[in-house]
Formats: structure tokens, C-alpha cells, sequence
């Protein structure tokens, strides 16, 4: 449904459970700014600000979550792992200013990862990994 309007960067598959159908949009972090943690956000969250524009078109009305991959590395040990930073579930609307929710998941991810990176754990920001919108339609009653 939003296929033909997604970057390069961003892959689209379809997923069905039980209740819903959700498309799951990944969206390819930019090896330019990916190591940079505001930068590399804004770049993965333009282009998914792009996906929910598509959306919105295709849908009329949505729910979502964002879901961000992130690498952190220990340098004592040499350990990598990948944490995830979720926001919380969206409604958007066609009247829906996609800009100030773009920014609402921006500021909830960048808490998240500040609370993790500050419990003392050693862990030390590596790199955006990706981020997958998970998308499905909406009826409000």
C-alpha cells in the first residue's frame, strides 16, 4: 500500500496476527550518521516521518509504534548488544500534525537510551542499527 512512495532505504513487509494486520516498514539506518546519536536519529525518523505521510494517504487513519536498534559496545570486554527503544502506540488521523508526533518519538527514544546508557552498565553507544514502524489500521467507533 505505501510501497511505491518509500526510499531506497526502507524495506515493507506485511505481518498478520490474530487480531490485525500490521505492516512492519524497516527503515535502513545512513552509514554516514548512524554513529552519531541525534543526527542518525533525525535522519531514520525523516524518512519514517515519509512513511507515515504514506500512510496516511493510503489509510485514512492508523495506529503505530516505532521500534529503534541500537548497537552499544562494553570496551573493557569487547561485548556488543542490541537494545530497542519503543514508543508508545500512536493514533494519526488525517488531521494529524505528523511533525510534532515525529518529534514526540524522538524525544522518547532519546530519554530511553539516556536512562540506559546512565545505570552505570558500561555500555557505550556504537551505532543505529534500524527502526521498524509497525502499522495498522485504525476504526475509531
Amino acid at each position: 500500500f505505501i510501497q511505491s512512495n518509500l526510499s531506497a532505504m526502507s524495506r515493507i513487509r506485511l505481518i498478520k496476527s490474530a487480531l490485525n494486520t500490521f505492516y512492519d516498514v524497516e527503515v535502513i539506518s545512513d552509514p554516514n550518521t548512524n554513529q552519531f546519536i541525534e543526527e542518525g536519529l533525525d535522519s531514520i525518523l525523516n524518512s519514517v516521518g515519509d512513511v507515515l505521510q504514506s500512510a496516511l494517504e493510503a489509510l485514512n487513519c492508523y495506529k503505530f509504534y516505532l521500534i529503534n536498534n541500537a548497537k552499544f559496545k562494553k570496551c573493557v570486554e569487547g561485548n556488543e548488544v542490541i537494545a530497542s527503544f519503543r514508543t508508545k502506540m500512536q493514533i494519526c488521523y488525517q488531521t494529524s500534525n505528523t511533525q510534532n508526533i515525529i518529534e514526540q518519538c524522538k524525544n522518547k527514544v532519546l530519554s530511553s537510551l539516556d536512562a540506559y546508557e546512565s545505570k552505570g552498565s558500561g555500555w557505550i553507544f556504537e551505532g543505529w542499527q534500524e527502526s521498524i514502524v509497525k502499522i495498522t489500521k485504525y476504526c475509531p467507533t
